[in-house]
């Protein structure tokens, strides 16, 4: 078996929800059982019913979200309205057409959200430095087949420098320097 942040190269929808985990997602979803407090215990409870990663979708997004190991992915997996008020201010602020730059976009929860907002004319600066979460982000950006995205796999910061990042016990550095205000 994988490690749970592990990416598949398995298509979109070859980790589709089975019947009992639809089931568990959809009595979260409508329930106060989508709350912080749940999303751990019904994260166990899924991956008991098959273990790995789940392809769904967010916010008009498809995403494979690892939630057993990231509070994100699960946030987002449980609750369809995970963050809503952070996505409807940004939503609010940039134009269809306009530009949206996410520094540190993690897996995309918020970069592809506001990629379907700004649409095929607007753009879209997805910009991640860990190696392994940027695959996942690029994984999720060709599952929602977004052209307007550009995936920076960087570190973005207000001096010069190498970025470097412990994960797991494993560390990780960024491919490239970055010169600040560049």
């Amino acid at each position: 078996m994988k490690p749970d942040n592990d990416p598949s190269p398995a298509p979109f929808g070859a980790f589709a929800p089975n019947a009992a985990q639809a089931a568990i997602l959809s009595l979260a979803q409508r329930t106060r059982l989508k709350r912080g407090a749940f999303r751990p215990w019904l994260s166990r409870l899924v991956n008991l019913l098959r273990a790995g990663p789940l392809d769904v979708q967010y916010q008009g997004a498809s995403f494979r979200f690892y939630h057993q190991a990231s509070a994100t992915e699960r946030g987002a997996l449980f609750n369809p309205d995970y963050n809503i008020e952070e996505l409807d201010f940004l939503r609010g602020h940039t134009p269809t057409g306009g530009v949206f730059v996410d520094a540190g976009a993690n897996v995309g929860t918020y970069a592809l959200a506001l990629a379907r907002h700004v649409g095929e004319s607007g753009k879209v600066v997805a910009i991640e430095p860990h190696p392994v979460t940027h695959a996942r982000l690029a994984f999720n950006n060709a599952a929602s087949g977004y052209t307007q995205v550009r995936l920076v796999a960087a570190a973005a910061g207000a001096s010069d420098g190498v970025a470097s990042r412990t994960t797991r016990g494993r560390r990780f550095r960024s491919q490239r320097r970055w010169k600040a205000g560049r």
